[in-house]
């Protein structure tokens, strides 16, 4: 064979290589392919989509209510959950569903949109790392254990037009 035939054939290979490392990486991500600098996305309300990127900011993009999620574990970004350090959100969200950011414990800045007009049971469970919370005016109800052993909550402020509070 001659030296370019061989070259030929390395850089063949050094292709096929790369190709089967790309199927297999897309396989082992449950056949996402993912932006480099985004971890995680879906959707989290029938008008909702969630990004999580590398720095640990979950977006929660779209109008409308988000999920009720039956349990921590049904929530899209449950398995990402201790990478959270804030939520940012990006439209009128109008509902946090139940179990939304259950666990987060790294969760420390969340700001909800003044479109908000309910937080679900368990919400923000366990957010141990939530220092202070100031609850949009519109929330008229706030689901059971939605604050429930946030240690470093010191403060949170309700809205006068709060109607019931889960215990």
């Amino acid at each position: 064979m001659k030296e370019r035939d061989v070259e030929n054939m390395r850089r063949w290979k050094r292709m096929l290589m790369i190709c089967v490392f790309a199927v297999l990486l897309t396989a082992l991500n449950g056949g996402q392919v993912q932006a480099a600098d985004d971890q995680d996305f879906g959707e989290c309300g029938a008008n909702l989509t969630y990004t999580l990127s590398n720095n640990g900011v979950l977006t929660i993009t779209g109008d409308g209510d988000m999920t009720n999620f039956t349990d921590a574990g049904s929530v899209p970004w449950f398995k990402q959950r201790t990478r959270i350090s804030s939520v940012v959100f990006d439209g009128n969200v109008t509902s946090i569903g139940s179990y939304a950011f259950n666990y987060c414990t790294k969760l420390s800045q969340c700001a909800l949109p003044e479109s908000v007009k309910a937080i679900g049971t368990y919400a923000f469970y366990r957010c141990g790392s939530l220092t202070e919370f100031r609850v949009p005016s519109k929330v008229t109800g706030i689901g059971a254990f939605a604050f429930a052993e946030c240690s470093g909550l010191s403060q949170v402020t309700l809205p006068d037009g709060l109607i019931s509070f889960g215990v």
